[in-house]
């Protein structure tokens, strides 16, 4: 499964533009269908200007439409994405600190908590007009042709457009977890929030199992259903990730990675990252596909 981070969106999408690390935006049509399953790793947000979008998010069917605003959280998975011929739409790829700067802490967690269960948003004709003047305004300043002090003007106005956004959620029903998000469905999203949020995995199971209050078993037989991949899988490939991104972006010892990463055994380390990227640890580190 595809890993869709700020890093992957820039090197994937030459006609959109890195803001700032924390921050990517693309504006135009999209045409390309996906059939492909990926996990993000980052707050996704498109504004439908035109045509709609369809997609399986979280096992769920949605289509987002003209005038209406899609926001997913960091982990969500995507697949089957679908886009209409006249689809026209304002995207950005963001850390969640960065989309909060301007909101109110309390705010920003009510509606993400919001978001999960209900991520499209139907704005009023007043709320989608501002979108629509950020928009415009983005692209009159030739977003994709100016200098570093322009990039870091349009980082601000991407900002306060945040603010507005996730003022505009904040406004939307606080949905309950309805019939269509099942148990093992929300069971199976709070042990990947659960798992994501962890900056040193636990490699066990049982302790997943047991923060959901859940035994082992069912919670592995509930990601095999919900994913076709069973909890141990999942942890080692977040564990394993976590392993590439300090082996290419780090200069920690390959032995420190192991122990940071909760790997007792340093040859354990080393065969789980071999079988699982076809390379060594110093092999992917000096890899310039995987910098």
């Amino acid at each position: 499964m595809r890993i869709i981070d700020l890093d992957t969106v820039t090197d994937g999408n030459p006609s959109g533009r890195r803001i700032s690390k924390d921050l990517f935006l693309y504006h135009g049509t999209w045409h390309d269908e996906d059939a492909h399953s990926f996990r993000l790793d980052t707050l996704y947000i498109c504004f439908v200007e035109k045509g709609e979008h369809s997609f399986v998010l979280n096992s769920q069917h949605y289509t987002v439409r003209a005038g209406e605003l899609l926001i997913c959280h960091p982990n969500d998975f995507f697949s089957e994405l679908r886009y209409s011929k006249d689809f026209l739409g304002l995207m950005l790829y963001t850390t969640l600190s960065f989309a909060s700067t301007d909101v109110d802490p309390l705010s920003f967690q009510v509606c993400l908590r919001t978001l999960r269960y209900n991520p499209i948003i139907s704005l009023s004709q007043q709320d989608s007009d501002v979108l629509r003047q950020y928009s415009s305004l983005i692209e009159s300043r030739k977003l994709f042709e100016c200098d570093n002090t322009s990039v870091t003007s349009t980082g601000k106005i991407c900002q306060a457009m945040l603010g507005d956004i996730f003022g505009f959620a904040s406004k939307q029903p606080k949905a309950s977890k309805t019939n269509s998000q099942k148990r093992p469905s929300i069971i199976f999203q709070d042990f990947i929030d659960l798992l994501a949020s962890m900056n040193k995995k636990e490699l066990n199971v049982r302790y997943y199992a047991e923060a959901l209050s859940l035994t082992p078993k069912y919670l592995s037989a509930v990601c095999k259903t919900q994913s076709g991949k069973t909890a141990i899988e999942w942890i080692r490939e977040y564990v394993m990730n976590d392993a590439r991104r300090y082996l290419v972006g780090t200069d920690y010892s390959v032995k420190e990675i192991a122990s940071h990463l909760g790997f007792s055994n340093f040859s354990f380390f080393c065969k789980s990252v071999k079988k699982f990227f076809g390379m060594t640890p110093l092999e992917l580190r000096n890899s310039p596909l995987d910098r």
